[in-house]
Order: C-alpha cells, then structure tokens, then sequence
C-alpha cells in the first residue's frame, strides 16, 4: 500500500543536486534519464557540501525547468492533460518575472485560492538542524537560499516563529479543475507499475477544496468559472435578476462576497474579519448556492478520481485494488457517497469539526460507535479502519488500546497502528494479541452483517447549510450533528440496534429494513425524501421528528427556508395529525418538540441519568412486548455493549460484548457484571434448540453461558463477568 492525496494538496520542495567536473547534472544509478537528489526537503537537516539548490514538484511535472528528465505531463505513459486556466490558457511560467514556486501559473490555475483570489499555500519547516542552543536553527552555508529576498525571509521568519527556512510548500486541488484527475490517473498508473496493490488516500473530502473556513480555499479559478454555468442551469433568468445578477456568464462570486462583506460593514481584505462569519450568510442565496455547488463539483471530482483509480487498476490486473480514504466521516461534508472502498480515518476524541472543540470525550462516557456506523455508509467495505489517536497522558496503555480495539471490533472497526505508538493507542504486545485473535476469529465470523432495527438520520446538508464563508456559525453548538451523535450514543448504551442512514440513502431499500427512524434537528429534509418517508411510515414504520426539523429546504430548493406551513414535512406531520393522533396508515410519525440528542450530547458526567427519555421512546413505540427489538437488555449497564449480528448463509447468530468502563489515570479495566438479557434469534434459527461458542481474546478467561427458553420465541442468555470481549455465535444444534 502506499499514500497519496486525493483533493488535498499538491507540493513543491526543495532539493539539492550536483554536477560532475565537466558540468553536467550527477545522474541517478538506478534511472540515468534523471539526476540524483542528494537531499530534499524531509532530509535536508543532513545538507552538506556544495550543490545546486532547486524547487521540484508539480510546478515542474507541468511546466519542466531545465533540470532534464522524461517524467513530466508530457510522458507517454504517466503524462496526463497540460494544466490550463478555464478560458484555454496553458499556465506557463511565473507571475511577475520572478521563479518563486509560489508564483508558478500551475499553482495559479489550478489550485485552492481565498476569497481575495489569492493561492491558500501551506509551508512546511522541515529544517531541524541546530548549533548546539535550544531552539536556534541554522541554515548550512554552503547552500545558497532558494532566491527569497531578504524581506521575503523576514517575512516568513516571522510567521513562521523559529524558522530559517521553509523547505516545501503545500497548495490545495481546486477540485472543479478537471487536470488534476487526469494526473491521478498518471500518478497511479506509475504506482501500479511498481507493484502497490492499494493506496490510503488523503483527504478524500472537502478539506483542501473547502476546508472548514471555505473563505481561505474554496475559490480556485475553475470553481469561479463553473458556478457561472451552474446558475445559468439551476435558476431562471427572473431568479438570477432577483439575486441582482443580470448576466450569470460575468459573475465573479469572489467580487459579490466582497462586497457583501463590505456593505454589512466589514474589511473584505481581513479574512478574520467577524463579518465573515455574521448570521446574514446563512440566507444569502448566492452564497447558499455556492455551497450546494461546491458539494456537487466535489462529489463529481471524488467519483471520478475512484473511478479512475479503480479502471486502471483492473486494466493491470489488480480488480481488488484497495481504495481507503480519510477524514470521514468527521468532515464529509456529503462529498462521499460510496464511491470509496473503505474509510480509513484519523480520528480523536477531542476537538473535531463536526464534534465542537470538546469533542467525542473517551470511554466511558464517550463513544466511538457513532462515527463507525457513520463512517461505513461512506463506502462500499462494511470495515472500517481507523488511526485511534489518544493524548500524550495515554500513548501506550495497553488497558485503554483494549478498550477501544475491542469496542472497534464490535462494531467492525479495526485499528491501523504505526509504529513508534507517538500518536495512537496501544504498544506492539496489544496490536499483536488483538490481530492474532481476529485471524483466529475469522472464520467463525464469515461473512456476518450488523442486525439494525433503528434508523437515525444524517443530514450532510443541514450540516453545509450553517457554514458561513468563515466557517460553521456557531461551532461549539452543531445542532444537528450533536444531535446525531448523542441519539447514536445513547441507542448504543440502551441496546437498541440501530444504523446510520445518511441522506442519499434514504431509499425504500434501506428503510425496509427499519422498524423506527429518527430525525434529530435536521435542519434540511428536501421534498423529495418526503414520498418515500411517506410511503414507508403508511407500511407500517414509526417516524421520531426531534426537534426544529424540515425549517429549511434541500439543494433542488436552494436550502430556503420555509414556515411550517410551507415545509414539505410538516406538512406530512399534520397529515398523521389529521388522521388519529399521529397515526399514518399502519405506522405513526411522534413528534418531540424538544431533541433530546442535543441535551445528552453536551453532558458529561450527566449522561448516564439521561437515558431514561430514550428508553421509554424505545420501548414504546418500537419494541412493545408483542413485537421486541432482537435484543432486550434493560438490567444490562449502560458501559456494556451489545452488538448483534447476522451470518444467514451460515446459519449463525452472534452478539458481541464489550465493556468501556476504564479508568484513564491508572489504565484499568473494570469487566462486566454478570450479564441477563433475552434474544430474539434470526427467522432461520426460530424455533430450534441453540448452542452457543464463546469467541474471546486469550488470555481472558471463556465465559460459560447459560440458554434457557423465553416468551414470544425468545431465549434468555445469562453470561458471567467478561474482562473486555466476547462475541456469542449461536447455531441450531
């Protein structure tokens, strides 16, 4: 496997290069076509002796300098389309004379630019090589700087704190360009040339295309030039001269958020200006416009760089070719719709994008399970794998790498470790023992699928429709998103088996297999979801409605806001009304008018007293007696987790268990109590007598399970204390 990026960041960097004694570059052992690098950026604290100092990367694959070599956009095999600006122009050579990589047109074109029009570049300080004082660094003087000014080096010396010198500079895909796809497809035809079988690609989302602040990346030329095209196609000329655009093929969106900001008494020229973030974006329908615009191009540029990967991998042989991506499903955003093999994340429980400066919180009051059940309907894999970062306090505790890898594996999610352990859970002896089980375990497991009777509903587009250009208005106060996960959270603790169901996946097909569904503070629910809501509550589903849901239309509306009368699913909620107290054919649509997901989610120590409302929601209008859900665990603690699952070709029924009661300081694990609940096993093995085989990790101690028969065909399943795992797989004897 190897890394790239997806539309995160293209880069240029420094490199050292040398001549031999008649002048000519010193050429590489291996490939003579191409001089030697003696040191580049991530080794350039080594730097020694005299050399030439240049600037490679994509600037340079576009547009060659005159350092010689065949891999350039013009190879035969990994060449791809020259990098163009949207009116034709090939971009070559430099703005304004000077040969500064960040002046190069390539980056100009085609890469992430702010709100002002200006390239978004990162720099990397990578020189860590020092003269012996705390912190001083120092640039050997046998290598010339890289043609900055001494203002430009003040410059950067400044921003950059201690820096002597910025060594690679990183700029984001504008993921409207078409050239960068056709360089995917050069770039992993090279990669299947050497043999990789599969790539973890970077930031397979909106974030360098975006980003949580889209005012500083979202406006690259080819984005610009296509919103003019996408308002032309989406809106009518009565619409546009209402908006105040009189000719959409002039349109300049940079130049009307300019002056936007200007007019609501704001400095466009300071990004951090509080105008940007001010609550008036949020029904501007020019800026709502351009984030729906955005979520199209960018979704259209993911597909088809998976598509792309995918073809020429089957072209080589290689059909199971592994595409993982990362940053989902924390900030998705609705880029994704499964148009990836797998999500491959990083992932913390602290600050994150969609989870406020807070964050998740760890185990036990904390919970992964949301973001795993989320994170799988991103992709076509039903694993997810996840870089399981922890805080310093708690690098390598074995303890708490159990918690969280069994937790995981529970909910088929499995770590992806790096050694040394800086960042993530766990040592070598964890990884190893938690592996060899899985491999152990395998085969018992097949090819189980999750039972899930509960629906709770993600709305990446309510999550877009509260981004200012500036970023989410209110960060530490996600409605929806809290929402999700404190309903997702508090499900897990009560038992009740439960998915994610992400707005493009609210189809007839996914709903069929549900007995509730839960809209927690979705802003957005468009039109078009309203037929098939309808049609599936008549069939006898029961609706939740948390909360202020539907004030806001969906992308084919333009995100608008609408009155109750006007929403298209209040409408179907006075429908219910009309009929008897809620009740809509064979199902029923309860409304709350306060989330209780949003509450839960904020608490802390708080949350275990909270379940209650949850609970009795659950047992009422879900799993009365007469119809349990598959598992009814009401004496089971809230820190024991109870997953089932299903393998029908098989013939086998598992529930999985797992404890997160830890304690963070001293790394200990608390296991369950004594565990009573009752099961209502899988048509295919109703009605049979069952054995049971206990799968847990060595050198845990197999618990003996007790099975005695139940009411309605149920069985009662009575399991003495587990350390951290233990997953029951039932057979008919």
């Amino acid at each position: 496997l190897t890394w790239i990026e997806a539309f995160g960041t293209c880069q240029a960097y420094i490199v050292q290069l040398r001549r031999d004694t008649d002048g000519a570059w010193i050429r590489h052992p291996a490939d003579p076509t191409v001089p030697l690098v003696f040191r580049n950026a991530w080794g350039w604290k080594d730097v020694g002796g005299r050399g030439e100092v240049r600037w490679l990367g994509i600037h340079t694959y576009f547009d060659p300098d005159d350092v010689p070599g065949p891999y350039t956009f013009a190879h035969p095999r990994y060449g791809c389309r020259p990098m163009t600006y949207p009116d034709g122009r090939v971009a070559r050579g430099f703005i304004g004379g000077a040969a500064r990589p960040w002046t190069h047109r390539v980056f100009d074109a085609g890469g992430a630019k702010t709100v002002l029009g200006k390239p978004f570049f990162e720099s990397a300080i990578l020189n860590r090589k020092t003269d012996g004082q705390a912190g001083k660094q120092i640039l050997p003087e046998a290598i010339p700087d890289p043609g900055y000014t001494p203002e430009e080096w003040a410059a950067l010396r400044r921003k950059h704190l201690r820096a002597l010198n910025v060594l690679r500079i990183d700029i984001g895909k504008d993921s409207a360009c078409p050239m960068w796809n056709s360089y995917t497809r050069a770039s992993i035809r090279q990669a299947l040339d050497f043999g990789i079988d599969g790539i973890w690609a970077d930031n397979f989302s909106a974030w360098d295309s975006f980003n949580a602040r889209p005012l500083t990346k979202a406006f690259g030329e080819w984005s610009v030039a296509l919103f003019r095209e996408y308002l032309a196609a989406e809106f009518s000329p009565a619409e546009l001269r209402e908006f105040g655009i009189a000719d959409p093929g002039r349109f300049d969106v940079r130049e009307y958020l300019r002056e936007r900001c200007r007019e609501w008494g704001g400095t466009p020229n300071n990004l951090r200006d509080r105008t940007w973030r001010d609550a008036r974006w949020l029904d501007d329908p020019i800026w709502r416009a351009y984030l729906i615009y955005k979520r199209r191009v960018g979704t259209r540029a993911l597909k088809e760089c998976y598509q792309i990967i995918k073809t020429e991998a089957a072209a080589a042989g290689k059909p199971d070719f592994l595409v993982m991506g990362n940053d989902l499903p924390m900030f998705g955003l609705g880029w994704v719709r499964g148009t990836l093999d797998m999500v491959s994340t990083e992932l913390n429980w602290g600050w994150a994008l969609s989870a406020g400066s807070r964050g998740l919180m760890p185990p036990p009051l904390g919970s992964y399970v949301p973001i795993y059940k989320l994170a799988r309907e991103h992709a076509r894999s039903r694993f997810v794998n996840v870089w399981m970062y922890v805080p310093k306090a708690q690098l390598g505790h074995s303890g708490l790498a159990r918690v969280l890898y069994y937790q995981g594996l529970a909910t088929h999610a499995f770590p992806m470790p790096h050694y040394p352990h800086r960042r993530d859970a766990g040592n070598e002896a964890t990884d190893a023992a938690f592996f060899a089980f899985v491999r152990e375990a395998a085969p018992s497991f097949g090819d189980r699928i999750p039972v899930e009777e509960i629906g709770v509903y993600f709305s990446t587009s309510s999550q877009l429709a509260i981004m200012t250009p500036a970023g989410v208005f209110d960060f530490n106060h996600q409605v929806h998103a809290f929402s999700f996960w404190g309903w997702g959270t508090a499900l897990t603790w009560l038992h009740a088996p439960w998915r994610a169901v992400p707005e493009w996946k609210l189809t007839p097909a996914v709903l069929a297999g549900l007995r509730l569904l839960v809209l927690p503070s979705a802003e957005v629910v468009s039109a078009a979801a309203l037929p098939v809501l309808a049609d599936w509550v008549r069939a006898g589903g029961v609706l939740i409605v948390a909360g202020p849901c539907g004030s806001r239309l969906g992308e084919a509306g333009n995100f608008a806001r609408v009155t109750a009368t006007e929403s298209p699913l209040q409408k179907l909620v006075k429908q219910a009304d009309a009929a008897h107290s809620g009740a809509l054919g064979k199902g029923a649509i309860r409304c709350l008018d306060t989330d209780p997901g949003l509450p839960f989610y904020l608490a802390k120590e708080k949350r275990p007293a909270m379940l209650p409302p949850f609970r009795e929601l659950v047992d009422t209008l879900v799993a009365p007696p007469s119809r349990p859900l598959c598992i009814d665990a009401p004496d089971v603690p809230w820190h024991v987790g109870l997953t089932p699952y299903a393998d029908p070709a098989a013939g086998r029924f598992f529930v999985d268990i797992n404890t997160t009661r830890i304690d963070l300081q001293t790394d200990e694990i608390t296991p369950t109590p004594a565990l009573s609940f009752e099961v209502l096993p899988p048509a295919f093995l109703r009605g049979k007598r069952l054995s049971c085989r206990i799968l847990t990790p060595g050198p845990d101690p197999v618990p003996a399970v007790r099975i005695e028969p139940a009411t309605n065909g149920r069985f009662r399943v009575h399991v003495p204390p587990v350390a951290v795992y233990a997953s029951l797989m039932f057979t008919a004897e």
